[in-house]
């Protein structure tokens, strides 16, 4: 019962043209991301770095 209901759904999302359409957007969405991670990521980095050694002075001057 429980599998069969399983099966309605995936086959729901295979034959909706939304849900394709949806998919296909965050797939997109999540390229784009991945993309400006790896185009900022030196950017990200120093400021990681920047931030924790302000935390940890901060921590020993307390």
């Amino acid at each position: 019962m429980i599998r069969n209901h399983f099966i309605n759904i995936i086959n729901n999302v295979i034959s909706n043209k939304k849900g394709e359409i949806n998919m296909i957007a965050i797939v997109l969405i999540l390229i784009v991301v991945i993309i400006l991670a790896v185009i900022f990521k030196e950017g990200m980095e120093s400021l990681l770095k920047t931030m924790l050694q302000r935390v940890e002075n901060d921590i020993n001057t307390f």
